[in-house]
């Protein structure tokens, strides 16, 4: 009876160090199924608020489309303006510039150039441009054409000046030609 006795208690010693040894085992499982499962919500948590985000980005790129959209036809809307206005300009200019020369100069200079387009469309030659030093800038066809009118004036006003001086200095010299005639 002892020896059974001893042999039961080791065999329960065995079962013992069994039970101990599964439920350590079962444990660690049950921590390691619990650390997965947390990471595995996590994750889930993750992905869920990356694809809101996701979908935020996606909403906000389909606003700045529209957006852009907007923006463009507005763009376009101001350029058609911008043109009207100087359409109007440029008729306004046309106007005063015919007022101002009279309208055979414009229509001669307006035609003259017409034929330089006509005659040097493909770009073969390049014309020189006028240009407004005190403004910095390219001058308009009324400032050249302004320009012209006053260098034109100037000459002739030289010519007249030119003629007239020597109108005078032939009509000194014959009078005191005649005074010495009378003289004699």
């Amino acid at each position: 009876m002892e020896a059974r006795c001893t042999e039961n208690s080791k065999s329960l010693e065995v079962l013992m160090e069994e039970k101990d040894y599964l439920l350590q085992a079962y444990n660690v499982t049950k921590s390691a199924r619990e650390d997965f499962q947390r990471i595995l919500n996590g994750h889930e948590k993750l992905k869920s608020h990356l694809e809101s985000y996701k979908n935020d980005l996606e909403l906000r790129e389909l606003e700045l489309e529209k957006r852009e959209a907007v923006n463009e036809n507005k763009r376009k809307m101001l350029a058609e303006e911008l043109e009207q206005v100087e359409e109007v300009i440029d008729a306004d200019e046309e106007r005063l510039l015919r007022y101002n020369i009279g309208d055979d100069v414009f229509n001669a200079v307006t035609s003259a150039i017409k034929k330089l387009n006509e005659n040097y469309q493909r770009g073969k030659y390049k014309f020189s441009e006028l240009w407004n030093a005190k403004e910095e800038r390219k001058a308009t066809v009324a400032e050249g054409i302004g320009w012209l009118l006053e260098e034109w004036n100037r000459e002739m006003q030289a010519t007249n000046d030119l003629a007239s001086s020597n109108a005078q200095e032939k009509t000194s010299t014959s009078g005191t030609s005649q005074e010495t005639d009378k003289l004699d």
